[in-house]
């Protein structure tokens, strides 16, 4: 599937969320969240190509692969979090997407913490030795 496959997939969960709509809303919100994971899951398949070649880049350019991680990891909690949070607002609970969207947030500042900590003791050795 290419990305012509994905949106032609998501009209068509489109058009038939919106026919079954008006007999059951429940279904036709199941029917669109479905529609998403399957999406989701195409991407996914395709992330592996794109972890790859970072791979590669980190070697070629001598780049700790730790700094890596946590930039892949941080988007990774940024298009799931994104993903539940326009879930939870669809269904109409917009208090719970955005508490989703703040633990996202925080998720993120967590797992950069070491990233934090190598650059602030870089730029401390940088001041001592100067």
């Amino acid at each position: 599937m290419n990305i012509a496959g994905v949106c032609g997939a998501a009209i068509v969960c489109a058009i038939l969320s919106l026919l079954v709509k008006k007999h059951n809303g429940e279904a036709a919100f199941a029917l669109q969240v479905c529609g998403c994971v399957i999406i989701i899951l195409y991407v996914i398949g395709e992330v592996s190509q794109i972890t790859e070649t970072i791979r590669e880049m980190s070697e070629d350019f001598s780049i700790n692969l730790e700094y890596i991680e946590v930039i892949i990891k941080a988007l990774g909690i940024c298009f799931l979090t994104e993903f539940a949070s326009d879930c939870c607002n669809d269904a109409g609970c917009s208090a719970l997407g955005n508490n989703v969207l703040l633990c996202g947030k925080i998720m993120i500042l967590i797992s950069a913490m070491p990233m934090l900590q190598d650059l602030l003791s870089l730029a401390l050795g940088l001041l001592s030795a100067g």
